[in-house]
């Protein structure tokens, strides 16, 4: 079930994403149990970008939550091997996890990604629609290397 509460969405026991955090929504994360923290914004080498990933790296672990950067692509070029890295990257985190990119588009591209081993291509549409986010030209992509797309 998808829950939205103000620009966070949870779309499972273990999983929420959003768009740009800023301070005031981490404390928000934590207040309702989030363990772990992943910056899911496309790397674009500017400075400002990495200073600003630096500062909320540091205010995330102030929290007294992980905080791991997963930087890579854009959404239209999300592979496999970008996928199989964020599987592993969530296996290893303490949940509940918050993932968030510029708009939220990105992390959810990558949380539907790695749900395809659990979920049915029609359920992840519809949990990414209810959070705001179409990414079926993603799922239809004739690239896209999902199992239960096709």
């Amino acid at each position: 079930m998808t829950t939205i509460i103000g620009k966070l969405t949870i779309l499972s026991t273990e999983m929420a994403i959003g768009p740009a955090l800023t301070p005031k929504a981490l404390r928000f994360a934590k207040t309702l149990g989030f363990a772990s923290v992943i910056n899911a914004m496309p790397s674009t080498g500017a400075d400002l970008e990495d200073a600003n990933a630096t500062e909320m790296a540091m205010l995330v672990r102030q929290c007294g939550m992980e905080y791991r950067q997963f930087s890579g692509t854009g959404i239209e070029n999300i592979d496999e091997a970008e996928i199989a890295g964020f599987k592993s990257l969530i296996n290893e985190l303490p949940k509940p996890v918050f993932v968030y990119s510029q708009t939220g588009l990105r992390a959810t591209a990558l949380w539907a990604a790695s749900m395809t081993d659990v979920m049915e291509r029609d359920e992840i549409l519809a949990a990414a629609k209810r959070a705001g986010q179409d990414i079926s030209a993603f799922l239809n992509a004739q690239t896209f290397p999902m199992s239960k797309v096709a």
